[in-house]
């Protein structure tokens, strides 16, 4: 039986059991005999309304505060232990410096820094964040965090073809004066402090300031003697207001400063360096003078171990960030939202491509991200509820600076190379339209467009600042979904969609010794995509299946034209292919007992190219990078009762990754091992004190295993680098609630 076949029988099976299983609960009117043992709802907020996630006709995984804590979730990076399809790739061991590209289904960013736009879109509080620089986030005092699995342009538009990651924070509340306080300790020096306060000034007006400092060593041993790599601060501090002058008026308004740090980049150089790669021959004899030839001493050691590097790597960064939202409820019928939003992200890094004391080659870079962006909403709701539209305009505006180099100028083989400065304006105008109609209580018809205009603007100039290159181009698109929905019974519904998405088009800068600048058009998908949600014996089992298939055109692929001389390698996008991504995806919850909740999530991915054009960077058979065919999770909650005051809760949840690739062409695409993790935690709470003591170890297996890669032995700096996973930690959260 073949792998879709497979897919197709088990999700047929699933909405034929959903129905038989669930028909007598319609006469009970879906009321849940026992609230203790049932599986509660989730409300989401993925169609810009608030909707029962069990009758919303789209993939999404959505978790609460609760959940994240329990499943230990510590940043953006640890939702792919519990997220079917998504894959978070860091790329310390590429030349984008600590920064982070996301992948779903298949679909992502290959690297942050040659032009090309997400794939994923990331949005907090309903902003688009407009830099890979900073987008692990740690997860403090979010109220939801929501994962959209396939395209999501109608909605919110470009650089969503993929799908979007939207982090909700907790509102300021009207009711009381409310807060916590938590300090967290645990392996490698880890201290982190956070906290929040929730001020109620009147029934009206609500204040929230919640702020953070985190601090760990590194992990990295380094064999030249220098600090270990991997190291991580984070400082985080923000302020929201919320008022509502009447009952149909609400002002939210929030501000947000956040500084982080890597010191010393974490990952593995698994053989010997090759150094028969065209570099000049007094560099493989005596490395322009250095003591030590370049040659396969510079392997790592031992799992946790590097060679040193000549330059200390960082990356670092800050974030700011002004928002506004306004909500206005017209009539029974009639609601508008405006979001006003105002960003910057600065960044700067410095990464050794040759990860070796030897002074062969380096990446460094500054910059800074500014973006302005305006929506306005209108939701309408008719005939009695049965027709509810969303219609709205967006306007954004994004101007990229490259800086003068925090950590001085980029060098190769000894040489520096005058650093080419690119400064990109981004503009978009967009106006989108989505409905949802009952045609009958069960039957339900919806759909949506959306029509975007992408201006881009470039220009190149020379350290000393004359103009080098310039370019402009425009990029419009239109998206569409079209779906039907059948709620079969209150438990059981299932829907079937057609959308469209796409990610912008753009420019990017190739090479720093003699830059152009080159652009490149929009790559877009269509997906076809059924599913069911089915909530079965009074909401004991929960199964949420997914089935898609999606066609894939002008693909956005990186070239990379390795160079020995003083211009380092030449990096081109080309859009030169097309595909389809194919899968099954399955989230599980099952009340077992009033004590003991299981849950569990599968992805099922099959990628291929199906035509590609003129370019020699990939074949037919070149595999997709982090699509891997199988990944899983599976996890229990045990809660009980100590005594009278204190209630315990014990979680275990284990997730696995399949074989997958960390590169998109070759001869750099390294093969990235399948791997297991296994974690684990106890929190015990006392039910009058609002004292909880947190214990908890990841990795508890001690699993060696890597997260993203480049491998360059055959090409431009001689290695191959693998970014490590996190050894196993253990740690320890005391949280005083009040």
């Amino acid at each position: 039986m073949s792998v879709s076949s497979g897919m197709t029988m088990m999700l047929t099976g699933g909405l034929l059991a959903s129905t038989a299983l669930s028909g007598p609960a319609w006469a009970q009117g879906g009321a849940n005999a026992n609230a203790n043992i049932g599986l509660e709802d989730i409300v989401v907020t993925a169609q810009r309304r608030e909707d029962n996630l069990q009758r919303t006709p789209i993939a999404i995984t959505a978790l609460s505060p609760a959940e994240l804590e329990t499943r230990n979730i510590q940043s953006a990076r640890d939702l792919m232990q519990v997220t079917p399809g998504l894959q978070v790739n860091t790329q310390t061991a590429g030349n984008s410096g600590g920064s982070a590209t996301y992948f779903l289904r298949g679909m992502g960013q290959q690297r942050s820094a040659n032009g090309t736009s997400p794939a994923v879109g990331i949005y907090v509080d309903d902003f688009y964040y407009p830099s890979l620089h900073g987008s692990v986030f740690a997860i403090l005092d979010l109220q939801q965090v929501e994962v959209l699995r396939g395209p999501q342009g109608t909605l919110f538009g470009r650089n969503t073809i993929g799908g979007a990651i939207r982090y909700t924070t907790k509102k300021p509340d009207f009711k009381e004066t409310t807060g916590y306080v938590q300090g967290t300790v645990g392996s490698y020096d880890r201290f982190d402090l956070t906290g929040s306060l929730n001020v109620a000034l009147s029934d009206k007006v609500a204040i929230r300031m919640t702020g953070g400092r985190l601090r760990t060593d590194g992990y990295v041993h380094q064999q030249n003697g220098g600090k270990d790599a991997g190291a991580t601060k984070t400082d985080l501090v923000r302020g929201q207001l919320r008022v509502a002058p009447t009952e149909t008026l609400e002002i939210n308004l929030a501000g947000q400063y956040t500084e982080s740090e890597i010191d010393g980049f974490p990952y593995y150089v698994p053989r010997p360096v090759n150094t028969s790669i065209g570099l000049p021959g007094a560099w493989n004899r005596s490395a322009n003078g250095a003591a030590r030839p370049y040659d396969d001493r510079y392997a790592s050691e031992c799992d946790y171990c590097q060679a040193g590097t000549n330059r200390r790597e960082m990356s670092d960064g800050t974030y700011k960030s002004v928002t506004g939202s306004i909500a206005w409820t017209l009539s029974d019928s009639f609601s508008v939202k405006s979001l006003t939003g105002w960003q910057k992200v600065e960044s700067s890094y410095i990464k050794d491509l040759d990860a070796s004391p030897l002074p062969i080659s380096d990446s460094v870079s500054s910059g800074t991200d500014r973006a302005f962006s305006q929506e306005l909403q209108l939701n309408g709701d008719f005939l009695d509820g049965r027709l509810n539209t969303v219609f709205g305009g967006y306007y954004y505006d994004e101007k990229h600076v490259d800086l003068p180099p925090k950590y001085g100028n980029q060098t190769n083989l000894g040489s520096t190379i005058p650093q080419a400065l690119l400064t990109g304006w981004t503009k978009t105008k967009a106006a989108f339209f989505d409905a949802t109609f009952k045609v009958t209580d069960r039957f339900t018809a919806l759909g949506g467009i959306r029509y975007s205009v992408d201006k881009k603007r470039a220009i190149v100039r020379s350290a000393a600042g004359a103009t080098i290159a310039t370019i402009d181009d425009k990029f419009p698109s239109t998206t569409w979904r079209a779906g039907v929905q059948m709620q079969w019974t209150p438990q059981a519904m299932t829907y079937a969609t057609i959308s469209r998405g796409f990610r912008a088009g753009g420019v990017g800068k190739i090479n720093n010794a003699s830059p152009i600048l080159d652009s490149f058009e929009p790559e877009t998908a269509t997906n076809y995509e059924v599913g069911a949600r089915i909530d079965l014996f009074d909401r004991v089992l929960r199964l949420n299946p997914t089935l898609f298939h999606t066609r894939w055109k002008d693909i956005q692929v990186q070239r990379v034209v390795p160079s020995t001389g003083s211009g380092g390698a030449q990096i081109y996008v080309d859009n030169a292919a097309s595909a389809r991504s194919q899968g099954f995806e399955l989230e599980a919850q099952l009340a077992a007992t009033r004590q003991l909740r299981l849950f569990g999530a599968l992805s099922l991915l099959d990628t291929k190219y199906t035509s590609i054009g003129p370019i020699s960077a990939i074949t037919l058979d070149t595999k997709f990078v982090r699509a891997p065919k199988v990944t899983y999770s599976l996890g229990a909650t045990y809660d009980a009762d100590v005594g009278d005051a204190i209630h315990a809760r014990a979680t275990l949840n284990w997730s696995y990754q399949a074989k997958q690739y960390s590169a998109p062409s070759v001869p750099i695409q390294p093969v990235i091992p399948a791997y297991g993790v296994l974690n684990a935690r106890v929190d015990l709470s006392h039910k009058d004190s609002g004292l909880s003591l947190g214990l908890f170890v990841t990795n508890l297996t001690d699993k060696v295993y890597y997260i993203g890669g480049n491998d360059y032995s055959n090409a431009a700096t001689g290695t191959a680098q693998y970014d490590l996973g996190r050894p196993r930690e253990f740690g320890a959260t005391l949280k005083f609630a009040f």
